[in-house]
């Protein structure tokens, strides 16, 4: 069908597409499609009902990532990509952004500069014309694109109905190499019509028509939309009646996840655990700096926004608090009610912390060689030395139990009473990190050797076995009496272990049981994902991986996350 109104790529209502990820863009709010000029102007409203300041920058881009060529205005005042604009604790900014006499589109990015998170503000765009007496004649509502790299959408056309896309995305790609995007035309019964491949060239909008050739006069269906980079998609339903256009749209009802079985998260984790209590994961990241918790099944998160880059977390036995430890001091966090409780300043960094039920914080500091370890009483941030013996940087962890701190260094694993402030020596230990039995009879160290946990200082510590790898994250699960455990993707893996494989080996003797291959990370070439983290849900139901693309990649969002139902370790 050919439209008379040659303005017609513009007159979209942009409803959110059926995503994998669904969540708040990382680093900047997309709008994939704008309009301003030749009557036309772009609304953005920003309402900031946080109690700290928000400042910001608006970007009007077009085709590949580049500045409108006229200079915009807003509220009738000049601006430019590097403004920066404030909306003040409890505050909304409203900005009409205007052009010249010719209509433009292109797409608009909210970037943060500092202040709050983009998902703790509220944002709202749509473009309007008006004519010459000032009357708004067409207004047009917009909503922000969710990046995503798979993603499916309902198709159809008739006499006087069709559907539309905009998409952009959400970096400009560091690649010179060509990035294909397929679109699979998909019948009424699911069955493929036409798959179509078009090269990235930067922000598009196009009526489906424009892009298949065997798009039916009358149809009803869906489009799958894959691309090797994440994109901000928008999708209309167009009608025409009497000259008129009416534009519609629905809500979508769950996120697609990626065909590999990978879902890419929106934030890349500096440290993480997971809460029973909350059933999330518990992570922090930078840029912005904030604790998400997490949740997998969705892949979405609440975030708690941070006032500097987070070194260290450590979850409370019952999951509800957290302690983030910064270059000089270290926050408590509620988890429940998403806020930061108190803040206790420290004469030293805190590279790990551990926070215990008896009200003391431990904190192991990075250093040069020979460091001091802390106990900080978290009523009034009283520190007590605990030692002069941690090389360079340590990792520790409470035991399930709550009764003693385990701490492993490149030197020597120890243990601290928390009660009695106890302190055990165990063997050397060459180890960066540590992870308990749920039983808590057993500790799994990152070096792959496995000790025994005991009140019995004779036996406290004591070798219990080894994987024969170095690994970086593991897992046992009682319900099926196995251990899962990662190998670390900085060291090549000995035969007969995969380091681009999860490895399952029975609890009580730690013989093999099998190896489950993880899947290619979404590319367009063969990138092999290496697992980062392995936790179960609180009904032992779900085992959650989160992985990375690996590091020679050049993938930008490299870490992803996959769930396995748990019953599958014991088959």
């Amino acid at each position: 069908m050919r439209y008379k109104n040659t303005r017609i790529h513009l007159l979209w209502i942009a409803v959110p597409l059926l995503v994998a990820g669904a969540n708040a863009a990382h680093g900047a709010i997309i709008y994939p499609q704008i309009g301003v000029g030749g009557g036309y102007e772009t609304v953005v409203t920003i309402a900031n009902p946080t109690s700290t300041d928000w400042f910001g920058r608006l970007r009007c881009q077009q085709g590949a990532h580049v500045q409108f060529p006229i200079l915009l205005k807003a509220n009738g005042q000049h601006f430019s990509e590097f403004t920066q604009w404030k909306v003040g604790a409890g505050r909304t900014l409203q900005l009409t952004i205007t052009g010249d006499d010719t209509l433009r589109a292109g797409f608009l990015r909210i970037e943060r500069v500092n202040g709050p998170a983009e998902s703790e503000i509220a944002t709202s765009v749509f473009y309007r014309l008006r004519d010459t007496a000032g009357v708004s004649r067409e207004l047009i509502a917009s909503y922000p694109g969710q990046p995503s790299t798979s993603a499916i959408f309902a198709v159809e056309k008739g006499a006087s109905q069709d559907t539309g896309i905009a998409f952009v995305a959400r970096e400009l790609p560091y690649s010179t190499n060509p990035i294909s995007i397929s679109f699979t035309l998909l019948g009424q019964d699911g069955a493929t019509i036409q798959k179509v491949e078009q090269m990235y060239s930067g922000h598009t909008a196009l009526m489906l028509g424009q892009l298949f050739d065997k798009l039916p006069p009358q149809f009803l269906g869906s489009v799958v939309v894959d691309s090797s980079i994440e994109l901000c998609l928008l999708v209309l339903r167009l009608e025409i009646f009497e000259g008129n256009i009416q534009l519609t749209g629905s809500v979508p009802v769950s996120g697609v996840p990626s065909r590999s079985g990978l879902r890419l998260m929106q934030f890349r984790p500096i440290d993480a655990e997971y809460s029973k209590a909350l059933d999330r994961v518990i992570a922090i990241a930078g840029n912005p700096y904030s604790v998400h918790i997490y949740d997998a099944e969705a892949n979405t998160s609440q975030t708690i926004s941070l006032p500097e880059l987070p070194m260290s977390l450590s979850l409370s036995l019952d999951g509800k608090q957290a302690i983030v430890g910064f270059s000089s001091s270290f926050s408590l966090i509620n988890l429940v009610d998403r806020n930061i409780v108190k803040t206790v300043p420290t004469a030293f960094n805190c590279y790990d912390v551990v926070l215990t039920d008896a009200g003391y914080v431990y904190v192991f500091p990075e250093g040069d060689q020979w460091v001091e370890s802390y106990r900080v009483r978290l009523s009034d941030g009283e520190a007590t030395l605990l030692d002069h013996m941690t090389r360079y940087r340590a990792r520790g962890r409470l035991h399930p139990g709550g009764k003693r701190v385990y701490r492993v260094t490149e030197s020597q694993m120890t243990s601290f009473n928390v009660e009695t402030e106890e302190v055990r020596n165990g063997g050397d230990s060459w180890a960066s990190d540590l992870w308990f039995s749920e039983d808590g009879l057993r500790i799994f160290l990152s070096n792959g050797h496995v000790v025994r946990s005991s009140d019995l200082a004779s036996e406290d510590m004591q070798p219990n076995g080894t994987f024969n790898e170095m690994i970086s994250s593991a897992y046992h699960s009682a319900s099926t009496g196995t251990v899962v455990w990662l190998p670390n993707s900085f060291h090549w893996a000995r035969e007969p272990w995969r380091r681009d494989a999860m490895h399952v080996v029975n609890y009580a003797d730690l013989q093999p049981r099998k190896t489950i291959e993880l899947p290619d990370y979404p590319a367009p070439t063969s990138v092999r994902s290496r697992g980062e983290y392995v936790f179960s849900n609180a009904a032992g139901t779900k085992l959650i991986l989160i992985v990375r693309a690996d590091a020679g990649s050049g993938v930008l969002s490299d870490f992803s996350v996959m769930l396995l139902d748990t019953s599958s370790l014991a088959n």
